[in-house]
């Protein structure tokens, strides 16, 4: 089951609008001139102030036309909007797109981190290329990091991404 999260705010009776906090407005009717904010949740709500939470509705979902997916439940002073994630339309196609894009952002990152090696590396064989003395190993080396490199190309086009993905073991 999805952990939905949770959006806190007060109702101020006669006004019925919505704050975050309770607002340093005055109470009407108060004998000595009193804000909500000075009085503190337990007088405020004697005062008949409602703190509210009500579930959000998750990323890549979204609220069929003339449907309240709400249930309201009243506990402890507190008014709890719970949402039936059923009566919500997923879309997953949004969500996919999403995780494709944060894939290819991770992949451009590594291979950001490669240039780094591959170019130390080229450099080193050219360096060693006069004397002989370990250039074949420093060329599988380099050869291995320009197939972790296509490797890391070719991710989007595997099969099963981006809901699948295998990255590719980068080189020592």
């Amino acid at each position: 089951m999805m952990q939905l999260r949770q959006e806190t705010y007060w109702l101020l009776p006669r006004n019925g609008r919505t704050y975050r906090v309770l607002p340093r407005e005055q109470i009407k009717g108060q004998p000595i001139p009193t804000t909500w904010a000075g009085v503190g949740q337990a007088r405020a709500k004697e005062l008949g102030a409602v703190e509210c939470h009500r579930d959000m509705v998750p990323p890549y979902h979204s609220i069929p036309a003339e449907t309240d997916p709400w249930t309201v439940e009243e506990a402890d002073g507190v008014r709890h909007y719970r949402l039936d994630m059923a009566m919500l339309v997923h879309d997953g196609e949004a969500e996919n797109a999403a995780l494709a894009d944060s894939l290819r952002r991770q992949r451009d990152e590594k291979l950001k981190e490669s240039d780094w090696a591959v170019l130390a590396l080229e450099r080193r064989i050219r360096l060693a290329g006069g004397t002989g003395d370990g250039v074949p190993s420093l060329e599988e080396n380099l050869a291995q990091w320009d197939a972790y490199r296509e490797a890391l190309c070719t991710l989007p086009d595997s099969a099963g991404f981006p809901q699948e993905v295998q990255w590719p073991e980068r080189p020592e």
